[in-house]
């Protein structure tokens, strides 16, 4: 899949402990700076639509704030909640440090112009 890379500005804009919402052509995308490791993952909770820059994030775990449901930024996946059954996760995407600078790589989808 190709990707493109996505400018988020210096590194040192977003201390430990930091959310940004990043609004992006692909989808609203929340930036989590946990220790100094940055994760980006969808910002829209897949159970209700609620806005996950909203919930509070603590350590890797990230909260809905309309029902309380705990996601795992290094996965999407739903932390904790595994005797549910649920298989619900969010879309997470590479976050890139280069020379002081941090990225986003995105996919890049092909548009057809074929409309037959």
């Amino acid at each position: 899949m190709q990707t493109t890379r996505y400018p988020l500005g210096r590194v040192s804009q977003y201390p430990p402990g930091s959310q940004k919402l990043v609004k992006t052509p692909l989808e609203s995308i929340l930036l989590v700076n946990v220790g100094g490791q940055f994760f980006a993952v969808s910002n829209i909770c897949p159970h209700a639509g609620g806005y996950l820059n909203y919930g509070p994030l603590t350590g890797y775990i990230i909260e809905c704030p309309l029902h309380y449901w705990p996601f795992d930024v290094r996965t999407g996946e739903l932390a904790g909640m595994e005797e549910t059954g649920l298989d619900e996760r969010l879309n997470t995407y590479p976050v890139l440090a280069e020379d002081g600078q941090l990225y986003l790589e995105l996919p890049v989808y092909p548009i057809s112009t074929d409309h037959s």
